[in-house]
């Protein structure tokens, strides 16, 4: 990445290009790999397999099923069978046993396609082990001795129902497929076994014929424990049952599902596809197994020659893309040197040479037209940073950034100068009534002063003041001062409303401040304080500290109030109620010391009075005290007397 970061543009341009191809050389041909892989499998897994596999299994299936039909067809005779099994067997007529036959042969050779049957109908005798075929006396050589032995084990089943197996004769070496089921009788005896023998010697070749499955491919038959039947294969057949193979196992799991089946599974990491397709009326199914990686060979070699070719072609198309790099190069050296020069503040660079390019030499112009407009801009900043606010600069068009920028901050400038200026006045003023409103003196004479000083500043025609006050229990407001064109206005009687009473009062109660623009005059001398009036604005503004309404200020004015100076007098009607909160607070604390003192003298005299009438108290109590006690003298005086006089001479 350092090497690619470091290098010169033709050799990032060539590294880039040839990237580029190789990687959509490498996109394009992995797809079409991909999806001539993908068709090639889809085409052997859903057509080529399947339809080579099927149709011989659909084959075979037909052929086990006239099998089926032909032990079916003698099975329905079975009431002869049972009725000539019914005489004694020193009674029995063979010859009748062997017409029946015949006479049944000829019925069902009809079914066949024609020319010497391969398939015999028979009838096996248990109880006397004796068989009897189509066209052939009874004999027990024609047999070998493991079919015989089969039909023997099938007359201990009770279940009257099909079943299958295939034998090879030794006599011939040819194999035969048999299909037998039991015949019983109304008591539940099994009275004979009617089979069917047919010849499928070449089948295993016949299989290999028709599926082509490749060398790594394999054909078989198994019954439904998995036990190998028939296969193409000897070597496939030596494994003796499908789950002695573990993937392929799993595989033949799943096809007992369903009719036909279909599985894609792997093998010592090879993609296999097996292919399934039960033999009804057997319990036997038929497998196709074929190697999918095996198919893909041959689409594997023209992909790979397909791939020397395109590299070859890469490889040219890089040197042309080399040469090309190279003239381009050159010229984006050219331009790469003038604005190295630009950017590095050199306004006055120069386009050394132009290019033979059409579009290179329309850059250069550009770059050429973007020098002269930052020559431009630095022309501006210079009277900008002069303090030359209203210069102008040409701006080249609706998408010129630089000049809508440069415009905007120049409009940025302009109004924070504005602002600024009106946050100074602000400052400066409030300084100015902070000199007032420190004076002090009582309320009258600030608020004389505050309207005298705000009239002129605001350049206001008309205002004044109310102040809330209490008496006899209850709020009024008062009119402290007025001014009218810069002079203090006199009433004959002072103005006092009611809070909630007009403009004033009702501004009083809700404590925010109420703008009235172009109003009608004679509103105004209905519902202002200012009496005739020709003033169209007027600003009511409550004068609030700590969310307690101490008074109310009305200005009138000819123009509206510009929004600067209104911030203004909301701050200095803070200021002023504050004012007014510490004078009231002052003129409370100094009649509450009046009233204190006044409360201290009448408080010594209430003394006084009381500790006189102490004393006197105190000598009443002593002059009771001492009649008491001469009272009770005299009592015990009587008291004495009488008894005396009651004792006896």
């Amino acid at each position: 990445m350092t090497f690619f970061n470091t290098s010169k543009l033709s050799t990032k341009l060539l590294i880039s290009f040839g990237t580029l191809f190789i990687v959509l050389f490498g996109i394009s041909n992995g797809y079409l790999y991909f999806q001539a892989t993908k068709m090639v499998e889809k085409n052997t897994t859903e057509q080529t397999v399947p339809a080579q596999a099927w149709r011989p299994a659909f084959l075979l299936r037909t052929y086990l099923e006239y099998l089926e039909i032909y032990k079916h067809k003698g099975i329905i005779h079975n009431a002869f069978v049972e009725k000539w099994l019914s005489i004694a067997p020193e009674k029995r007529d063979e010859l009748i046993m062997a017409k029946h036959l015949d006479m049944l042969s000829s019925q069902i050779k009809n079914m066949e396609s024609g020319g010497e049957t391969s398939n015999f109908y028979g009838i096996f005798i248990p109880k006397s082990q004796k068989r009897y075929e189509s066209f052939l006396k009874e004999s027990n050589d024609s047999m070998d001795l493991p079919i015989i032995q089969w039909l023997i084990s099938l007359s201990y089943s009770q279940e009257e129902k099909s079943h299958w197996k295939i034998f090879e004769t030794k006599e011939d070496g040819k194999t035969h497929i048999v299909t037998a089921t039991p015949i019983i009788a109304e008591n539940g005896d099994i009275t004979a076994i009617a089979y069917v023998k047919g010849d499928i010697t070449g089948l295993p070749e016949y299989l290999a014929q028709v599926i082509n499955v490749g060398e790594k491919g394999y054909n078989f038959i198994a019954n439904l424990n998995g036990e190998i039947i028939i296969s193409s294969s000897p070597e496939f057949e030596s494994y003796g049952n499908i789950h002695g193979i573990n993937v392929m196992s799993d595989a033949f799991d799943d096809m007992m599902s369903s009719e036909k089946k279909q599985t894609l599974y792997e093998l010592d990491g090879e993609k296999r596809f097996m292919v399934s397709g039960k033999l009804k009326p057997s319990p036997w199914i038929m497998v196709t197994d074929a190697s999918i990686t095996e198919s893909l060979a041959p689409l594997d070699k023209e992909f790979k020659i397909s791939l020397l070719i395109e590299l070859i072609l890469i490889a040219i198309g890089l040197i042309l893309i080399f040469i090309m790099i190279k003239r381009f190069s050159n010229e984006i050296k050219v331009l790469k040197d003038f604005t190295t020069e630009l950017g590095q503040g050199n306004i006055d660079a120069k386009l050394q040479s132009e290019s033979k390019i059409k579009e290179i030499k329309e850059l250069g112009s550009s770059f050429v037209t973007l020098r002269n407009k930052l020559s431009e801009a630095i022309n501006f900043a210079h009277e900008i940073s002069n303090g030359i606010l209203d210069a102008k600069y040409p701006q080249l068009g609706e998408n010129d950034a630089l000049g809508k920028s440069i415009r905007q901050i120049q409009q940025s400038l302009s109004k924070y100068n504005e602002k600024e200026q009106k946050n100074r006045w602000i400052t400066e003023g409030l300084a100015e009534f902070a000199v007032i409103l420190r004076n002090g003196g009582n309320v009258a004479e600030v608020c004389d002063n505050i309207l005298r000083k705000l009239i002129k500043k605001i350049e206001a025609n008309q205002a004044i003041i109310f102040i809330a006050e209490e008496r006899g229990g209850e709020t009024l407001l008062t009119e402290k001062a007025t001014y009218a064109y810069s002079r203090k206005k006199f009433h004959t009687e002072t103005i006092t409303l009611k809070p909630g009473e007009g403009l004033i009062g009702q501004i009083y109660l809700e404590k925010r401040t109420a703008i009235y623009n172009e109003i009608p005059e004679e509103y105004v001398k209905i519902t202002s304080g200012l009496g005739e009036s020709t003033a169209r604005n007027v600003y009511i503004i409550p004068l609030i500290f700590n969310d307690h309404v101490y008074g109310v200020l009305e200005i009138a004015t000819f123009d509206p109030i510009e929004e600067h100076k209104l911030d203004f007098i909301d701050k200095l009607s803070e200021a002023i109620a504050s004012t007014i909160s510490m004078i009231q607070t002052n003129d409370q604390t100094r009649r509450m010391l009046d009233e204190t003192k006044v409360q201290s003298e009448e408080l010594r005299s209430q003394e006084e009075e009381l500790r006189q009438n102490l004393e006197e108290l105190s000598a009443t109590q002593e002059e009771n005290d001492r009649q008491k006690r001469a009272y009770e003298e005299e009592i015990a005086l009587l008291k004495k007397e009488i008894k005396e006089l009651k004792m006896p001479v």
